[in-house]
């Protein structure tokens, strides 16, 4: 069973297991019953989806759940109901217009109606923020829009996105990283040295000295 931290128990102690979704148990619990069957039962409590499946995921998916059924994979919502069945070997994370999707290796999107939106040809693919993703081709990391339009070259040998700064982080071949706003504009590129979002600010080695920045990528004294 589980109980939360003042005590109260919040799936009775009838399972042979439980498990998380996602990195946290906020996100709601997979259980498995004595038959090896899994459900679904919400961080409220409620009993999302029944005990029926061979195999639930741990991904988090938001409101829908990636469930293996007489041995197929599917996407079905909270409800139970079918969302995508097939086009896909797996796959990976929420975004907002449908699900990041595995094909053959190769990465891709696929909203709710089973709609091919970005085509299955990156060797990774995340989205950054609405509508913005990071993309992986030919070994290198570019940034690309809902349209497959390039927004950032694929010259990086990584790209983070830093949501409470608003900006991404571009390393390069030279161990170098460019600060970019979310205007694909590169504002300094240099050996980053802290990222300090409590006190606003990035520190970066440029050249011989260090400089400061704060985050909208403008650079500040470093009083």
């Amino acid at each position: 069973g589980l109980v939360n931290d003042s005590g109260s128990i919040i799936v009775e102690p009838e399972y042979k297991e439980i498990k998380n979704i996602g990195n946290n148990y906020k996100n709601g619990y997979i259980t498995i019953n004595q038959e090896g069957k899994y459900g679904v039962i919400s961080a409220t409590k409620k009993q999302t989806l029944e005990n029926q499946y061979e195999e639930i995921a741990q991904t988090y998916l938001g409101q829908y759940y990636l469930i293996k059924q007489e041995g197929k994979q599917k996407l079905v919502d909270s409800k139970g109901n079918t969302v995508i069945e097939e086009g896909f070997d797996e796959i990976k994370s929420e975004t907002s217009n449908g699900v990041i999707f595995v094909k053959e290796n190769l990465y891709g999107e696929i909203n709710k109606t089973g709609e091919i939106t970005i085509e299955a040809k990156y060797q990774d693919l995340k989205e950054a923020k609405d509508g913005t993703y990071i993309a992986k081709q030919n070994d290198k990391y570019g940034i690309i829009d809902q349209a497959q339009n390039e927004k950032l070259p694929f010259n990086y040998t990584g790209i983070t996105y830093n949501e409470e700064a608003n900006l991404y982080l571009a390393d390069d071949e030279t161990y170098k990283t460019s600060i970019i706003d979310d205007k694909f504009n590169i504002k300094a590129t240099g050996i980053l040295s802290e990222i300090n979002i409590e006190k606003s600010y990035i520190r970066m080695r440029i050249g011989n000295e260090y400089k400061y920045f704060n985050l909208k990528g403008e650079e500040k004294s470093n009083t």
